[in-house]
């Protein structure tokens, strides 16, 4: 009887721990995909197809808005993502303390 109430209490505390660190990770704001366009805006639906535009477009966000208060994310989907040349993520790039560009692989991703 206290071994299934201690498993269940133990499975309802892995859930909630799950669920909170769903939340704290933040939501990408610049997605990129192999089958994106570089022409996009990098949203969800609308992937841009570089991490070169997908930079760029961190600069811009930054720019309209410079007391970000948030980290800013690149999430980057599986696939092959080729460089034709060296990307150059410069100091100005990584952000401030308060608002750092995280760049990480969708879940799943390889």
């Amino acid at each position: 009887m206290i071994s299934t109430f201690l498993r269940r209490v133990f499975s309802l505390a892995c859930c909630v721990a799950l669920s909170l660190a769903a939340l704290a990770a933040p939501a990408a704001d610049v997605h990129v995909a192999v089958s994106g366009d570089d022409a996009a805006d990098g949203g969800m639906a609308t992937p841009v197809r570089s991490l070169r535009r997908a930079l760029d477009r961190v600069r811009e966000l930054r720019a309209a808005k410079p007391d970000h208060a948030t980290p800013i994310v690149i999430e980057v989907a599986d696939g092959r993502h080729e460089l034709a040349e060296p990307l150059v993520i410069l100091p100005e790039d990584s952000g401030t303390e308060a608002s750092p560009t995280v760049i990480r692989a969708a879940a799943g991703a390889r």
